[in-house]
């Protein structure tokens, strides 16, 4: 019953676009008076957040850095239009992998993904450690990285409606009868793995656009605007 109940807070928490930081998070069991009480080592496993694609991040993370240090080693001297290139081939690809999978990660896993991004930042510009460099993430990724995911999350499910495939995946969005705002009705969910899925996250996202937008036949010109809704958006 206790995990039921966080899982209901956690939701509730994500619905609202708050963070619940597992670190300040404490449990206290309070149990009677009574001598035969129920040792420690029986009491329930309480579980805070579901981490699932946590080690998938971190494995992304190292990758990363792996390569970081090879590029450092081998083309510190190349112009920053080089670099560039350099990260979105050989970078770029473990920050975008399986993102459609977690279109919502966790506070502590979007925290390494930045840290990670900002260090490839300071490659391609040749900046030192302790340089600012967040607003310069939208020039390697297209906007700032906590938006990344809704834009990308946006353009698969243009796509789906566009192109009505894969069929079953296509199946799984239920547009609102009324067609005027393109809206997609969200499904119902009762876990906070699939609150953060593609099909629940993901529509939040894709409600969030103008109609207008979400009308656009053309691929190249939907990329364009969603780009632009998610760097000047305020979440």
């Amino acid at each position: 019953m206790v995990n039921e109940d966080l899982v209901s807070i956690l939701q509730w928490c994500q619905q609202n676009m708050l963070v619940v930081n597992q670190a300040k998070s404490k449990a206290l069991f309070v149990k009677g008076g009574r001598r035969n009480a129920a040792p420690t080592s029986s009491l329930p496993s309480i579980q805070l957040d579901d981490l699932q694609w946590d080690e998938l991040i971190n494995q992304q993370c190292g990758k990363i850095y792996a390569g970081l240090r090879t590029l450092y080693s081998s083309t510190r001297a190349a112009p920053v239009e080089t670099r560039l290139k350099l990260f979105k081939a050989l970078l770029l690809p473990h920050f975008l992998f399986g993102d459609l999978l977690y279109v919502s990660p966790s506070a502590g896993a979007m925290d390494r993904l930045r840290v990670a991004l900002n260090s490839c930042v300071r490659f391609v510009y040749g900046l030192n450690r302790y340089s600012r460099v967040s607003h310069l993430q939208k020039n390697l990724v297209g906007c700032p990285l906590d938006r990344l995911f809704a834009h990308r999350s946006c353009l698969f499910i243009w796509k789906l409606i566009t192109t009505r495939s894969p069929p079953l995946l296509y199946q799984k969005l239920v547009p609102f009868r009324g067609r005027r705002q393109q809206n997609l009705i969200l499904p119902r969910n009762n876990t906070l793995a699939y609150a953060s899925s593609l099909f629940v996250r993901g529509a939040v996202n894709w409600n969030m656009l103008p109609a207008d937008l979400k009308r656009t036949t053309s691929e190249a010109t939907f990329k364009r605007g969603c780009l632009a809704f998610w760097n000047q958006v305020q979440l």
